[in-house]
């Protein structure tokens, strides 16, 4: 992809997320449709229609948006932290923590782990901050190995 190509993209979902913040969803919206429209595969689109479904407050559609990401793209912190939002928004705290578990292991900026930290404590957890990305990181390694099937040793 060209840089050029990079830099539209990158202008395009900033305009996109300034409508978001400005609360104009209908033109956020189709925005969105067009740039899906010129740009096939950008993971970051389901993050955005996710915000944009629960600003509208549909939640299911929200919450179906974000998983659709996630299957797609496990490792994404925008898409876990939108998840885990959007659990605390439906009271589901369960859910909440693990998404935000996720979104700590893969945060990049440290300030914004130390708010998602702050929002897992405040939500009972007590692990530490390193125990739970030690965790995660394990868990995600072990989803990403093959599974054997019920292979006896002689048929390997």
């Amino acid at each position: 992809m060209s840089n050029d190509m990079k830099t539209y993209q990158s202008i395009l979902k900033e305009n996109i997320g300034k409508l978001i913040e400005n609360n104009q969803l209908e033109v956020a919206k189709e925005l969105v449709n067009q740039y899906e429209n010129i740009v096939k595969k950008d993971i970051d689109i389901y993050s955005i229609k996710g915000v944009i479904a629960m600003m509208e407050g549909d939640l299911d559609r929200a919450e179906k948006v974000l998983i659709e990401g996630i299957a797609k793209d496990r490792g994404n912190f925008d898409l876990n932290y939108n998840l885990a939002y959007l659990y605390q928004l439906k009271e589901n705290k369960d859910k909440a923590i693990v998404y935000y578990k996720k979104a700590l292991s893969y945060v990049e900026d440290k300030e914004v782990g130390e708010g998602i930290y702050k929002t897992l404590q405040e939500l009972g957890v007590k692990e530490s901050k390193i125990e739970i990305i030690e965790r995660v990181t394990k868990e995600e390694k072990n989803l990403s190995e093959p599974i054997k099937e019920n292979v006896t040793p002689s048929e390997e």
